[in-house]
C-alpha cells in the first residue's frame, strides 16, 4: 500500500482545523461606572445583537463592583471585539454609562474558557493595592478571570461567593483605570486600525549600522 507523505505544514494545518473551535480571542478591560445607570443592559444588548455559535460564539463574564467599578472579559472573534470597542467607546462618549475605560489586554489565538456569557453585580472587599505596579494588577485580574473562567465555565452559574474570591477590589481597579499606560478604546483602535506603513527609513537593514550589542 503506497503512503502519501505529509509535510510539517499539513500537519500544523490540520491540526490548527480540528482544535479551531477551541480558540478565540480575548478581551479585557475596566472602567469606572458612568454618571447614567444601563451599563448591564448595554451588554446584554450587544452579546443579543452579536451573539453566534461554534467558532463564532460571545462568551465570557463582567461584573459592577461595589456599584462604582466595571471589569469585563469578553472571548469572541476580533472582528466582534472591535465592534465591541467601538460601542464601548460611545457608552463613554455619548451615553455616560461608564467612564475612564482602559483596555487591560486584547490577545487573539487563545483558548476559549467561559463557555457562556453572563453579567452581574458584586459587593468586593476591600484591598489596599498600596505600591503594587500597574503591570501587576493588570496581570493579576486577567489571571483571576480566565482561572474562575476555568473553574467554573458556565457564566451563569458564577455566584456571588465565587466572584468575591476571584474579581480584584475596587480600590485595585480605581488604580488601574487611573494608570496613563493603558489604552483608552479610543486610543487602541487608533492603533488597531491605522494602515500598516512597509515604507522603510533605509533600504540599508543589514549589516546594521551600530553594532548590535547583546
Amino acid at each position: 500500500m503506497k503512503t502519501t507523505s505529509r509535510s510539517l505544514l499539513h500537519v500544523v494545518s490540520e491540526a490548527y482545523q480540528k482544535n479551531l473551535q477551541d480558540r478565540t480571542s480575548r478581551l479585557l478591560y475596566a472602567a469606572a461606572k458612568g454618571k447614567k445607570d444601563g451599563v448591564d443592559q448595554f451588554h446584554e444588548r450587544f452579546v443579543d445583537t452579536h451573539q453566534g455559535s461554534g467558532v463564532n460564539a460571545l462568551t465570557g463574564f463582567g461584573a459592577v463592583l461595589s456599584g462604582t467599578t466595571v471589569l469585563h472579559v469578553l472571548e469572541a472573534p476580533t472582528k466582534i471585539l472591535v465592534s465591541f470597542l467601538h460601542s464601548l467607546r460611545d457608552a463613554e462618549e455619548k451615553m455616560h454609562l461608564v467612564r475612564n475605560v482602559k483596555i487591560l489586554s486584547l490577545t487573539e489565538e487563545v483558548p476559549r474558557v467561559y463557555k457562556e456569557w453572563a453579567f452581574s453585580k458584586v459587593v468586593t472587599d476591600a484591598d489596599d493595592p498600596k505600591d503594587m505596579e500597574t503591570i501587576q494588577l493588570v496581570w493579576g485580574s486577567l489571571k483571576q478571570m480566565l482561572q474562575m473562567g476555568m473553574d467554573t465555565p458556565n457564566a451563569s452559574e458564577i455566584s456571588e461567593k465565587t466572584m468575591q474570591r476571584y474579581f480584584p477590589s475596587t480600590q485595585k481597579l480605581a488604580r488601574v483605570i487611573a494608570s496613563t499606560d493603558l489604552c483608552t478604546p479610543t486610543e487602541y483602535l487608533e492603533i488597531f486600525e491605522a494602515p500598516f506603513n512597509n515604507v522603510m527609513d533605509t533600504e540599508k537593514v543589514w549589516p546594521a549600522e551600530l553594532p548590535v550589542k547583546f
